[in-house]
């Protein structure tokens, strides 16, 4: 009597054709050599498994990855800097700071070009040398011009970054911003990553394709 129901070329073959999307990331460090409003003596230094984005000279800075231009948008030409420490994603960043609802973001691509599907979104907010006036940050996205308020008191990690999902139709033009929320009204940004989650059905699949493969003929 036979026990396995699929034979494992068959379950291959199906796990193949199922869209496989749990590797599909974009990883973006803001690098900055800028130690001072007119000093730019330090180095870039690209946290391992990120793409480096030079916002040295802040503005409109970009970096294409995978055929996705990610463009920073920010009102200061000079607002990024380099600090100390505590680490390559997060001693350097973007920054908006002495106005009300100063913001700093990343505009991903344009209309269409994040894929659709859920999102999970981790956004980096730290600065070593003000640790304690970063109690409060605002964390949102934008689809085209429709905002999303994710939190509103994000305190900043050197470590840790502020997780959400963001759904993508595959049609508009998506965005990633923070915004300050606190009496010193500054805001930081070190660096985004976006990892597309895998659909329940094609993990359903694979973890059919598992047991199958364990499964033993009886006879």
């Amino acid at each position: 009597m036979k026990f396995c129901l699929f034979s494992a070329a068959a379950i291959a073959a199906a796990a193949l054709a199922a869209p496989s999307h749990a590797a599909t990331a974009y990883a973006i460090d803001f690098d900055s050599t800028r130690t001072g409003s007119s000093s730019t003596a330090g180095s870039i230094d690209t946290e391992t498994g990120f793409t480096s984005l030079d916002v040295t000279n802040g503005g409109s800075a970009s970096v294409n990855v995978s055929g996705i231009d990610f463009e920073l948008f920010t009102t200061n030409v000079n607002a990024s800097r380099r600090r100390a420490g505590p680490n390559p994603l997060t001693r350097d960043f973007i920054f908006e700071e002495g106005g009300n609802n100063d913001a700093v973001g990343i505009l991903i691509g344009g209309a269409g070009d994040l894929a659709a599907g859920t999102w999970q979104v981790e956004v980096w907010a730290w600065d070593a040398d003000i640790s304690a006036q970063l109690d409060a940050m605002i964390i949102g996205s934008r689809k085209d011009n429709a905002e999303t308020i994710h939190t509103t008191a994000f305190a900043g990690s050197p470590t840790d970054p502020f997780t959400f999902n963001l759904v993508s139709d595959g049609t508009r033009a998506y965005d990633v911003f923070v915004r300050e929320n606190n009496d010193a009204n500054k805001t930081r940004m070190n660096a985004i990553r976006l990892t597309l989650v895998p659909e329940p059905g094609s993990l359903a699949l694979l973890g059919l394709g598992g047991l199958a493969l364990i499964r033993r003929r009886r006879g």
